[in-house]
């Protein structure tokens, strides 16, 4: 099936922030990019604003599908370990560029952030949930799968496969008697 316009102008759009950065986008570098109209691109996202806030939300909507292949259903289909598995091993791959500057533009545009929330809160335990031992586990589990997925970008010395694999599987045993 062929992709809609949207889907096509929110493709390029990550793969000019994969290139050249998140200054890079423009209403007109997109769509330079898409090979459309600055006007057809604007029928779409009539602001660079609204073209992130669509950026994000496409990135959003393919992490909660693999979140739900992971799990096997969705997040109120399947109880909270199933979920917190599902998170830690959707962080088992390298953040990408453009994941990576979206993630730090948020700090600027708070609104960014709020797209991610809602896939946020069907998937993560929540942070008010450690004042108990178990509650705290589960957190760190986050916590530490969430630097997994960070780890390549700020650290120069790549992980392989294998590592990451590894890795991942010590951060789901977390917390058991006998890990290996």
């Amino acid at each position: 099936m062929r992709p809609s316009r949207r889907d096509h102008i929110l493709t390029s759009a990550i793969a000019l922030i994969e290139e050249h950065g998140l200054n890079a986008v423009s209403l007109e570098s997109v769509a330079e990019r898409a090979g459309i109209s600055k006007g057809g691109l604007m029928y779409h996202f009539p602001t660079r604003q609204e073209l992130l806030l669509g950026i994000v939300g496409s990135l959003a909507d393919d992490w909660e599908e693999q979140l739900r292949e992971l799990a096997g259903g969705t997040a109120d289909s399947v109880d909270a370990d199933t979920r917190l598995r599902a998170y830690v091993l959707s962080m088992a791959t390298s953040v990408t560029r453009a994941e990576l500057m979206l993630t730090l533009e948020t700090t600027q545009n708070p609104d960014l952030g709020d797209a991610w929330q809602p896939v946020l809160s069907r998937w993560a335990p929540d942070v008010s949930d450690t004042d108990t031992e178990a509650g705290r586990l589960r957190y760190l589990k986050v916590l530490a799968a969430e630097g997994l997925w960070l780890h390549d970008a700020l650290d120069h010395r790549t992980m392989t496969a294998r590592q990451r694999t590894s890795m991942t599987e010590a951060i789901l045993n977390l917390g058991t008697a006998d890990p290996d």
